[in-house]
């Protein structure tokens, strides 16, 4: 069950679906995420209610801030939290919004316990949260979280899985769009954020590696200021935070200023998956590559399915080997798409060239989701 007779029903969604308790599990200046139960199947989830304040209390803001969810909640990704309904309440003081919950906590509670976070968990979380941010940032229409920080990267069914969370006030980003900075946390706060009324998905990648910072030193960026406006003065005159200094190894040092770059020197998602610092290493590559270097192919097969919106999803199965899930977005190529999930690393050169040849031979994807060739042995079915 996903209540216990402690937890006390203090609301119900109009449709009687949804409950909310007044168990807090997070909280923030403007926003409060209490524990809550779907009730239709009896599974745990995150109820959010945000303040309205005055900058938000724009007619055509509310609405667009309230009905870019309902796309929202039509992304399917791994790496992503599911937002199920947002809604603005009648009192028309708080916006409310339904998501899945994580009783595992977030990355930002797990650094604030532990005396020392694991680089290997590092790079992993890492991954990631890029797949996931390169997943927003490429979908069409793209989409910008604006306030992402340890304290929203949750944690999926063990420490070892993460996802994007509170993904309900992201923006739809369109060309020429003017950005409202509501919602942005200052100590992971993009410079041009303050600075210009128009910018783009790459204030995502700045606060990717205040992340990545946190998680290296187990310092919230800008603990050194006093208060909100010191850490927007420092923010504004792009000044670095004091916890970088303590960052002693020059690879992660150099991952994370790759990341705080200015805009137009700040890497995607896609590119910072390639980063050699999140790349296997050299060792342990040479050592795979070589044992399947001397086999054959081994047997495999590819299914998956289409979305109404967004990717394929696509899962790869290689006998001997887990089940291999990844996007297909529709407008990638193979290569993208090969080089993005490191394929490579896990198969041959046979096999890479196969699976390559096969996705680059079919003529639309539904025919290569119906290829299952007859020869298939694997064991995973």
């Amino acid at each position: 069950m996903a209540s216990s007779s402690n937890d006390v029903v203090v609301e119900t969604d109009l449709s009687g679906r949804y409950k909310r308790y007044d168990t807090i599990i997070r909280k923030d200046d403007k926003n409060k995420v209490y524990k809550g139960l779907d009730s239709a199947n009896d599974k745990e989830i995150a109820w959010s209610k945000v303040e309205i304040t005055e900058e938000m209390s724009s007619k055509n803001l509310l609405q667009r801030l309230c009905a870019e969810p309902q796309l929202l909640n039509s992304l399917r990704h791994d790496h992503i939290v599911s937002c199920f309904n947002v809604w603005i309440g009648d009192d028309k003081l708080y916006i409310n919004m339904i998501a899945e919950s994580f009783p595992l906590g977030n990355i930002g509670d797990y650094v604030r316990k532990h005396d020392v976070t694991d680089i290997n968990a590092i790079k992993n979380w890492c991954t990631q949260i890029l797949k996931g941010l390169d997943h927003l940032h490429r979908h069409d229409p793209k989409i910008i979280h604006r306030d992402l920080n340890c304290d929203k990267i949750c944690f999926d069914g063990s420490f070892d899985r993460v996802k994007i969370g509170e993904l309900g006030f992201a923006w739809i980003f369109e060309q020429g769009d003017k950005m409202p900075t509501f919602f942005s946390t200052p100590q992971f706060m993009a410079p041009e954020v303050l600075e210009e009324d128009y910018y783009n998905e790459l204030i995502d990648i700045h606060s990717f590696g205040m992340c990545v910072l946190q998680m290296v030193t187990r310092e919230t960026p800008y603990r050194e200021c006093g208060n909100k406006y010191q850490i927007l003065g420092r923010v504004g005159n792009r000044k670095m935070p004091d916890a970088l200094s303590k960052v002693t190894d020059s690879e992660i040092k150099r991952f994370i200023e790759k990341c705080l770059n200015p805009a137009s020197d700040r890497p995607t998602a896609l590119e910072l998956l390639n980063d050699p610092f999140l790349q296997p290493s050299v060792s342990s590559s040479v050592e795979a590559s070589s044992s399947l270097s001397m086999n054959e192919p081994r047997p495999f097969r590819i299914k998956g399915k289409s979305l109404e919106i967004g990717p394929f999803e696509m899962t790869l199965f290689i006998a001997g080997e887990e089940p291999i899930k990844f996007d297909f977005p529709v407008n990638d190529t193979t290569q993208e798409v090969m080089e993005k999930e490191g394929l490579s690393a896990r198969m041959s050169d046979a096999e890479f060239s196969l699976v390559s040849a096969l996705m680059e031979k079919t003529e639309n994807r539904t025919e290569f989701f119906r290829w299952f060739p007859d020869e298939i042995t694997s064991d995973n079915k």
